[in-house]
């Protein structure tokens, strides 16, 4: 707390020269009092009220007219004057050097005083910090556990999942090979319903026409005498691609395979047959007539046909219903079932 002047009402510096009274213990700057460096004053130095405050207490009850009172009180100011302006000429250099010293050492108390100070402010400082980050690590800590326990639930769940997802990716494999194994056992079953079936492009479709007629003609151009009775069915089918302008095929089932396998080998003997050839009139067009396939296997020969052209090979033909490769007439026959099989040929 600072030291207040008791004439100036001023603070009194550490740096600045001042005196304390022996009887009320206020303080004042030596400058306000006309103090020197007299040490012997100094230990019995009396402020200005205090001197007045004794004088007072020696008068007597006798009441003195005010203008006696004044004379009396200026003639102690004055006497306190005197009295500093004598210790101020009663002071010598060695007073002055003591009361540096006093100072040096007040300054040195002061410095101590305040360094042990700071010291405890830097160690309360300290132990604050040091509770406060011990409590964040704590926190921390609590959370980094809480978030290791999330990742272990999750870790645990994420491979719940992954053997989940390996069951079902087998069980979907599995009914994958099922589901092929089935379609080829029906692909299978559809062409061996068709083995007895004959299909035939390209010949023309009037109004009122009977399609046994017509395959009884198509067979008897190939040499083989076929009657009505031999015919299950016959009738024209939608196209597997339909063009424009291009007729529909005629399906159609005989009873007896060997009429079909006759059918086809006269056929290839006659090198085919034209729409004159069973005695149809307008432009002469080409008749194909073809094993019944099912559409799976239609799209399985139009590819066999195409790597077999780009690989050379010679031969591409049906045989009841089964795709066949040949290179040359040297080279091995190629059996064709499935897609996998022409990879064989490349």
């Amino acid at each position: 707390m600072p030291i207040t002047c008791e004439a100036c009402k001023e603070n009194i510096n550490v740096t600045q020269k001042r005196i304390k009274c022996t009887i009320c213990f206020s303080t004042y700057h030596s400058e306000c009092v006309k103090y020197g460096e007299n040490s012997a004053i100094r230990a019995s130095w009396k402020c200005p009220n205090c001197i007045v405050s004794q004088c007072k207490s020696h008068n007597t009850n006798t009441p003195l007219p005010p203008e006696k009172k004044q004379q009396i009180k200026n003639q102690r100011i004055n006497d306190t004057h005197t009295i500093a302006s004598q210790s101020t000429q009663d002071i010598t250099p060695s007073n002055t050097l003591n009361c540096s010293n006093l100072i040096r050492s007040l300054e040195e108390m002061l410095d101590n005083k305040l360094k042990i100070v700071k010291e405890e402010l830097i160690e309360q400082l300290k132990a604050t910090i040091f509770l406060e980050l011990k409590n964040e690590i704590l926190a921390l800590t609590s959370y980094t556990s809480q978030l290791q326990e999330s990742y272990n639930n999750i870790q645990l769940e994420n491979d719940n999942i992954k053997k989940d997802l390996e069951l079902l990716q087998n069980r979907v494999s599995t009914a994958e090979t099922q589901v092929l194994e089935l379609r080829s056992q029906i692909g299978k079953q559809q062409q061996i319903a068709r083995l007895n079936n004959l299909e035939v492009l390209g010949l023309p479709q009037i109004s009122n026409e009977c399609p046994t007629d017509l395959i009884i003609k198509i067979a008897k151009h190939a040499g083989v005498n076929l009657e009505e009775k031999d015919i299950e069915f016959a009738h024209r089918v939608q196209p597997f691609t339909k063009v424009q302008g291009r007729p529909k095929p005629i399906v159609t089932k005989l009873k007896d395979r060997k009429h079909k396998d006759a059918i086809l080998s006269g056929l290839r003997r006659q090198k085919g047959v034209n729409t004159s050839d069973i005695g149809l009139g307008g432009k002469d067009k080409r008749i194909y007539v073809n094993e019944h396939l099912t559409p799976e296997n239609k799209l399985l020969f139009k590819r066999a046909k195409v790597i077999a052209k780009q690989n050379a090979f010679k031969f591409v033909w049906v045989r009841n219903c089964n795709i066949f490769l040949r290179k040359n007439e040297e080279s091995p026959v190629i059996y064709i079932n499935c897609d996998k099989d022409l990879s064989k040929i490349t």
